[in-house]
């Protein structure tokens, strides 16, 4: 039968074999949406495996097509199906055009109250009207179709991520204005206005999400559904957390680029802090900052070109990834350039809850007491440095502060390691908080602040620099001091909870171990270490090829001068003219850490005040 209608059979590549699971004759008939048996064909391949399942038994595509044309062309003649006489009776008549057996929503039907929205248990899709507990922002009920929209035909991708945004609440990543109640229809006709609108003007802003290949129908076909192909679609094509179209070819897999699921987070994570921030940047689509990230990004377990390395069940395609890649945008909460900083608040957050319950699990009556002030989102009282003096984060006035990351993180290495004189006279005064302190630096536009140009304080430390549309840490919007005091504790947990715990005591690690007194090159290379990691930002990632002994008789090549160069102007100085200050030590320091030694050096040697003397009062 396959062989015999049509032209000759094609040759080539054994194709992958499907089952039919759903014989109905009326799944192929012809309907106002779809007057193509191709495109009746790609629609139900959209649904997955609930209507051809992979079997090494079956047939390819192709070969279902062709026995489905014998089928249509008999029941058009005869009103009998070959496959399926006994249900003669309860067949449409195909010259009215009508679509799939399915029974039509009806609009005025109860509300379906769910906790979650799973498709998969709705019955024939009776009510056109859904509930789903979420976040306050998320319309109670989802309005499927209004009346005035019952005939209405919409681009299947339209719907499909329409259905996502009312479905999850994501409204932030609606390009264009919504006024609300609308419903999937609605929503959907609204984005191929706005697609359509961006033609005419490119400046409009894209809608993200909206390019991503789970929105992507294979086959290059345009499909639109009405509401009776939508609800079959989210009767049998949708699972609880599914995001865009699960398509039959994933099944499959031929080819394509392939990650390792267990790396698919990691991946995630990178893309998402990668993601450019700036207003120039505004006008690029998901596709292309993809493709940028893709062209850039080698997992450990990379599968490569048809997944080679890995077992093809292990890994997700690339349609499954870009899935993953939109629900975390939608789930941090916040427009796609804000996504970076949200992320890595998330980060911080989680880390923050780690520690919380590793000391816990202590059950230490005595870590009682500063566990409750550390689970915070606000700041104790005062904190101490670590010689016993005590400072402030933010003072009652300074609450509404938003200042750059890097001055704060600049502030607090000052006031937690009594770097007084480290700080110009005309910027420093008594009773400064981090907040106050920063605030001074920032309005002095880095002007006089020999170490706040070191690496450890800006971007590109250890050559990690990133391009100028993205953001990192280092160079993100402004914190306010709840955001600031979640940087610290995530990134400083240990000493700030020994501070809270030692009640303003000085720690053994003394600030006279930093004093111009100690000879460095006695220090046990640990506490070396240890000094490294306790300024800045976060330790960077990454290796570099040669190493450098720390000498005593070098820091006078990086102390502040009459003349002023910043402090990164005279490392990189004295590295490029290899004036004898660097010497190549097989059991020395990397370039970024001999550079964080010399900021506790320079800043130590340059300490000589008090913390109470100061030109006045703030």
């Amino acid at each position: 039968m396959i062989g015999e209608i049509g032209f000759d059979v094609p040759t080539g590549n054994k194709q992958c074999t499907f089952e039919m699971c759903h014989q109905a004759i009326e799944r192929f008939l012809p309907t106002a949406g779809f007057r193509s048996l191709s495109g009746r064909f790609a629609y139900w391949l959209l649904l997955g495996s609930t209507v051809f399942k992979k079997s090494p038994n079956g047939f390819c595509r192709w070969e279902h097509e062709r026995l489905v044309v014998h089928r249509i062309s008999s029941y058009c003649t005869n009103q009998v199906d070959p496959d399926c006489s006994a249900q003669v009776s309860q067949q449409l008549d195909p010259r009215s055009h009508a679509g799939p057996v399915v029974d039509s929503p009806v609009v005025d039907s109860p509300v379906v109250d769910s906790p979650v929205v799973d498709p998969l248990e709705v019955d024939r899709c009776t009510g056109s009207t859904y509930t789903r507990s979420n976040k306050s922002d998320v319309n109670k009920g989802i309005q499927i179709i209004f009346p005035e929209e019952e005939g209405l035909f919409v681009d299947a991708r339209c719907l499909v991520w329409a259905y996502d945004i009312l479905s999850h609440g994501w409204w932030h990543l609606v390009p264009f204005e919504v006024k609300k109640p609308i419903s999937v229809f609605g929503l959907a006709r609204k984005a191929v206005e706005w697609e359509e609108a961006r033609k005419a003007n490119p400046a409009l802003r894209p809608n993200i999400t909206f390019e991503a290949s789970c929105y992507k129908v294979s086959y290059g076909y345009k499909i639109v559904w009405d509401l009776v192909m939508f609800s079959e679609w989210l009767r049998t094509g949708r699972s609880t957390g599914d995001v865009g179209f699960k398509h039959v070819s994933q099944e499959n897999r031929q080819g394509g680029w392939l990650i390792a699921s267990g790396d698919a987070s990691a991946a995630v994570r990178d893309l998402v802090q990668s993601w450019p921030t700036n207003q120039s940047s505004k006008g690029e689509g998901f596709a292309c900052i993809l493709r940028r990230w893709r062209r850039r990004y080698k997992p450990p377990t990379f599968a490569g070109e048809g997944g080679s390395l890995r077992s093809r069940t292990e890994c997700l395609s690339w349609r499954e990834f870009t899935g993953i890649v939109v629900k975390t945008l939608g789930e941090l909460g916040v427009p796609v350039e804000q996504a970076p900083k949200e992320l890595r608040r998330c980060q911080r957050r989680q880390q923050i809850r780690e520690k919380v319950a590793a000391f816990t699990e202590l059950n230490d009556p005595a870590h009682t007491s500063f566990l409750d002030v550390m689970m915070s989102d606000s700041p104790p009282s005062h904190l101490m440095s670590i010689s016993g003096n005590k400072f402030q984060v933010v003072k009652e006035t300074e609450t509404g502060m938003q200042i750059p990351p890097r001055y704060l993180v600049w502030a607090y290495d000052v006031l937690n390691h009594d770097w007084w004189a480290a700080v110009p006279e005309d910027i420093f005064c008594s009773g400064l908080s981090v907040f106050g302190l920063a605030q001074k630096a920032c309005e002095a536009n880095n002007q006089k602040i020999h170490s706040l140009s070191a690496s450890c304080y800006n971007c590109g430390e250890r050559n990690r620099a990133h391009r100028f549309t993205q953001s990192c840490e280092r160079c993100e919007e402004p914190w306010s001091p709840e955001e600031f005091w979640e940087w610290l504790r995530s990134r400083h947990f240990e000493h700030v909870c020994d501070q809270l715990k030692n009640n303003g005591q000085p720690t053994e690690e003394c600030a006279a171990d930093t004093r111009p007194s100690v000879n460095w090159e006695n220090m046990n290379r640990d506490h070396l270490l240890k000094m490294i990691d306790e300024i800045g930002f976060n330790v960077p990632i990454g290796t570099e090829d040669s190493t450098y002994q720390v000498c005593d008789e070098s820091i006078e090549t990086f102390m502040p001068t009459a003349g002023y160069r910043s402090f990164l102007d005279k490392f990189v100085g004295a590295r490029t003219t290899r004036s004898g200050v660097f010497k190549k030590s097989s059991d020395g320091f990397y370039p970024w850490e001999f550079q964080r030694l010399i900021v506790h050096r320079v800043s130590s040697c340059s300490t000589t005040t008090d913390p109470s003397c100061g030109t006045g009062d703030c």
